[in-house]
């Protein structure tokens, strides 16, 4: 019989004393489905975050849109959002057009819990004759 080892006694070929080849299938069983778990949860998130900017830039292009045609200085034919509705407001005596949307996502991983945000947008109309009149006799060009 040999002396002791790190891992039990020897006989001959066969080591005798502590295995540790359970203890691996355990902790695997108890770590990977957290792991798993996290990442689902980033991912809702990060499909949270693109679905928050696309309709920030969505509800932004439609009060632009909205703003433009209503001063009649642009016309906006392409890449105008569908089902976002503009609607015109008065700010401080300005005409505004605002534009709102939410965006929702449903729970999913370790997330109990939907999350959800209102995005809005305003664009205020301008008088373009006024405002070079107005920076013409501020700066005096």
């Amino acid at each position: 019989m040999r002396g002791r080892r790190s891992g039990g006694e020897w006989c001959g070929r066969k080591r005798i004393g502590r295995r540790r080849s359970g203890s691996t299938f355990v902790e695997a069983a108890l770590v990977l489905p957290v792991c798993i778990l996290a990442v689902v949860t980033i991912v809702y998130i990060m499909m949270f975050l693109y679905s928050e900017a696309a309709s920030q830039a969505m509800v932004h292009v439609a009060s632009n849109a909205a703003a433009g045609a209503g001063t009649d200085t642009v016309i906006a034919t392409e890449h105008i959002p569908r089902g976002i509705t503009p609607y015109e407001s008065k700010r401080k005596g300005l005409a505004c057009f605002m534009a709102d949307k939410g965006v929702r996502v449903r729970a999913g991983g370790l997330m109990r819990k939907a999350m959800k945000r209102e995005i809005s947008s305003s664009s205020y109309a301008v008088d373009e004759a006024k405002l070079i009149r107005y920076k013409d006799f501020i700066w005096g060009d």
